[in-house]
């Protein structure tokens, strides 16, 4: 046995409370046992003492020398804005081992000790935890005794109360699989009254007869400190990882009246929270929200293909080189693909989701916590709460569900303040497959709706290659945001600038759409087509269904196709347009777009951001005209050089663009490299030119498109 676990066994009697008043901690846990212990010992997980640090053992048993005394702070405390201030300073460095709160870490810590109930909307890795983990510590609160933390997720629990261990805090946790004599241990020390902090899950706080009468014992004996919902977004039916169980809270806050209730999430907008609130049944609550802005994440959205996960592989041998991550995948299947891609790749991987069992789970978070894995492809059972601060990146394979969920999955990276990168790989395919599954669904028809509308705004924000991403993330929580505080950490930021960005009016583009739409009438037609439509496409489908015959037909040439597709994104999210599946006898669903019933007009503009089309060229003194004319005599040079090794038969050794180019050319290819190999790139893309390495081989002669075969049609002369 360890030099903890026998500290425990010296200070706890048959009973299971600690006979000390030093700060043990103790873990009910279904996930480790150890052979040739006692059943109280089984009940005890605590960790080898090679996982603490060295200055933890030597002060475990002198542990009650560092613990705060009531009595002292009750003589200094007069002199303070609450009795309690010094004590929470005291147990902020001497137990937390932190110098500072964060925030208003300390204002939610003070408004709870208070007996005030606190609703706390916090970005991820914000210091969430603490605002109720070191109350639980105050003798001087308001309220005494035991607080109650429910939480969603097992490996959270876990994750929090084994760190807990660590800076010797009493802390116990129960579940649904904790075995009956681990279930038996907990609600024995939960009844002494001698645990700072007991984790539950809402299925065990409100299915469990025992617990929840031990629970309502001390409420009558004056030791429930409070209760904390963390993960309160799962309450609500309209957020986005809803659990029924914790609908079924408010019954518990209703019943100990009186009790300090704390309510904490990092993904709430205003209707959530309202919701939060009502179904809890809570009055007079202290509101805090900081700034969800995570200003060290740098986010992007890339165009997904079928080379995506080599994209990924590429990204984690050079820019991510041994560094943690998470890439998250909407299936089972997409979580076992990637991951088993990327180990053929020789990047240390494992997947996640909830086909495994709960062990062999529990086993690759840890592995991925201590570094033995890279990455973890995982579903969205992954993450919740779990303190890993040097992830470096988060990959989202799938189009996300909601924005909250976005934000939540990407808040997994950099909690060490470092600069981390957030991508999300997003193809029309991916929405049109998860649209069906929620189509599918077993819920209402409204909460298929709104999940429906919630995937709608995601889509938005991946069409969206204008604003900014943080100003759209942050917008979509109600939070105010200038998009020249960005300071290019996205890649509408980084690729645009906002010196490129107008406001344009598609009104008028937006009323043909709608025109169009009337004229087809009950006719199936898919996004696609109608675009084509729009846009004057003469493809077969549109000439033989006579579509080329509408008025609106060609209306939207003027636009890109950047543009068609903000347009009727936003058509789809104001409802000016709606989407329906059509399932035929094969099972197939296709989605097919009309009109709503009742018709809706447009009244007032329709006005999106787009990008400033540049037609003035440079200031003449602005230009170095002998230095440009140099650059493109040296580019063309270096160009026709690269062009004339290609076109030779190769017949010598293969060598590199960089030794194709002339010396004249070095310092030309220093400053515009990007711009010679992008123009190279695009024409190896076209099999003008070849690099691979080839013997005796003739490059062979670029194929004609069918487009060059047909005859031109002659332009009238303007």
């Amino acid at each position: 046995m360890s030099q903890i676990a026998e500290y425990f066994m010296n200070h706890l009697d048959p009973t299971g409370y600690d006979t000390s008043d030093s700060y043990g901690s103790c873990i009910v846990s279904s996930s480790q046992s150890y052979k040739g212990q006692s059943a109280l010992e089984q009940c005890l997980f605590v960790p080898s003492s090679s996982s603490l640090p060295s200055s933890q053992l030597s002060g475990l048993v002198n542990a009650q020398q560092t613990q705060p005394d009531s009595k002292k702070e009750n003589k200094s405390s007069l002199n303070t804005a609450n009795p309690w201030d010094k004590q929470v300073q005291n147990i902020l460095k001497c137990t937390f081992h932190m110098e500072q709160f964060r925030g208003s870490q300390i204002d939610i810590i003070n408004s709870t000790l208070q007996g005030k109930h606190v609703f706390v909307l916090m970005c991820t890795g914000g210091g969430k935890s603490l605002c109720y983990q070191l109350p639980s510590l105050v003798t001087l609160g308001y309220t005494k005794g035991t607080t109650i933390v429910i939480s969603p997720l097992i490996s959270l629990m876990h994750d929090q109360v084994e760190a807990l261990i660590s800076k010797r805090i009493k802390a116990c946790m129960l579940s649904s699989t904790s075995s009956s004599k681990q279930k038996t241990m907990a609600l024995q020390l939960l009844s002494e009254g001698k645990l700072n902090l007991f984790y539950i899950s809402p299925e065990m706080v409100m299915g469990s007869s025992p617990c929840k009468g031990i629970i309502r014992r001390l409420y009558r004996q004056n030791r429930l400190a409070r209760l904390v919902i963390d993960e309160a977004h799962c309450i609500s039916s309209w957020g986005h990882d809803f659990r029924p169980e914790y609908k079924k809270l408010g019954q518990l806050t209703k019943e100990f009246d009186g009790v300090p209730v704390m309510a904490l999430t990092a993904t709430a907008n205003d209707n959530i929270q309202e919701d939060i609130l009502k179904i809890l049944n809570l009055k007079n609550v202290v509101v805090f929200k900081d700034s969800l802005n995570r200003k060290n994440l740098y986010y992007e959205v890339v165009q997904k293909n079928s080379r995506t996960i080599e994209y990924m592989t590429y990204l984690l041998k050079t820019e991510f080189h041994g560094q943690s991550g998470i890439i998250y995948c909407n299936s089972k299947a997409s979580c076992e693909k990637v991951s088993k891609e990327l180990n053929q790749a020789n990047i240390s991987s494992e997947f996640y989701h909830a086909g495994k069992t709960a062990n062999s789970r529990l086993n690759t978070q840890r592995k991925w916590q201590q570094g033995t894995i890279q990455v973890v492809c995982a579903t969205i059972a992954f993450g919740m709460g779990i303190d890993k601060e040097n992830v470096r990146f988060v990959f989202h394979y799938d189009i996300p569900r909601s924005m909250e969920g976005y934000y939540q999955e990407t808040g997994r990276a950099g909690r060490d303040g470092n600069p981390s990168k957030c991508i999300l790989f997003f193809c029309l395919q991916d929405v049109n497959r998860l649209q069906i599954l929620i189509q599918r669904e077993n819920v209402s028809a409204l909460q298929k709706e709104h999940n429906l509308k919630k995937l709608q705004d995601v889509l938005v924000y991946c069409h969206n290659k204008v604003d900014c991403r943080r100003l759209q993330i942050l917008e979509y929580f109600n939070e105010e945001f200038f998009p020249s505080n960005c300071m290019k950490t996205c890649d509408n930021c980084k690729n645009i600038g906002v010196s490129t960005i107008e406001q344009k009016d598609f009104t008028h583009y937006a009323k043909q759409i709608l025109s169009l739409l009337r004229k087809l009438g009950n006719e199936r037609i898919t996004t696609n087509q109608c675009q084509d439509i729009f846009r004057g496409s003469n493809n077969m489908k549109t000439r033989f269904s006579g579509y080329d015959n509408f008025e609106e037909h060609g209306s939207g040439k003027d636009l890109t196709k950047s543009e068609t597709d903000r347009l009727f994104v936003h058509l789809l999210k104001t409802g000016y347009v709606c989407e329906y599946f059509f399932t035929n006898s094969m099972g197939y669903s296709t989605k097919y777009l009309k009109l709503p019933d009742p018709i809706k007009e447009i009244k007032g503009k329709v006005m999106l951001n787009s990008l400033k089309k540049q037609y003035k060229a440079k200031k003449k003194q602005d230009i170095d005209v002998d230095n440009s004319q140099s650059r493109i005599d040296t580019f063309s040079s270096s160009l026709s050089l690269f062009k004339c090794h290609q076109n030779s038969s190769f017949q010598s050794e293969d060598v590199s663009m960089q030794n194709l180019l002339s010396e004249n050319s070095q310092s030309m290819l220093d400053d515009n490299s990007s711009l010679i190999f992008e123009t190279i790139n695009s024409c190896i893309s076209t099999n003008l030119y070849c690099t691979e390495e080839k013997e005796n081989h003739k490059h062979p002669k670029r194929k004609k498109r069918k487009s060059e075969t047909l005859p031109f049609k002659k332009r009238k002369k303007s």
